[in-house]
């Protein structure tokens, strides 16, 4: 059976973080390992806004982990991987007005 998430899963209920909120991208950490977490130990909005959308299941902890895998290629420099985090995070986004999956999370590991 295929677990719903993201807007699936919110149904009707309101999130206590709001994707369009200024502050979201605070809210939560992501490890190399494709996991997301609340970045503030006690925040019960970030902790309930995870739960409501389900993006702690396996199948989006896989889709963050294939997301991550070609940043950590041994063989790019640091220059390269600067380079590659720069086009990941702006190309799409200024061509068509969208962002590449897994925006946030790559933003949050690679982009210093």
């Amino acid at each position: 059976m295929s677990h719903v998430h993201c807007g699936n899963s919110k149904g009707s209920e309101i999130l206590l973080v709001s994707p369009l909120s200024p502050d979201c991208e605070l809210k939560f950490k992501y490890t190399f390992d494709g996991y997301i977490e609340n970045a503030v130990l006690d925040d019960n909005a970030a902790i309930t806004t995870i739960h409501i959308l389900q993006l702690k299941i396996d199948k989006l902890n896989a889709l963050r982990r294939k997301a991550i895998e070609p940043f950590i290629d041994q063989e790019l420099t640091e220059t390269d991987l600067e380079n590659f985090t720069r086009g990941y995070l702006i190309d799409k986004a200024e061509n068509e007005g969208k962002f590449n999956e897994f925006f946030t999370t790559i933003k949050y590991l690679f982009d210093n």
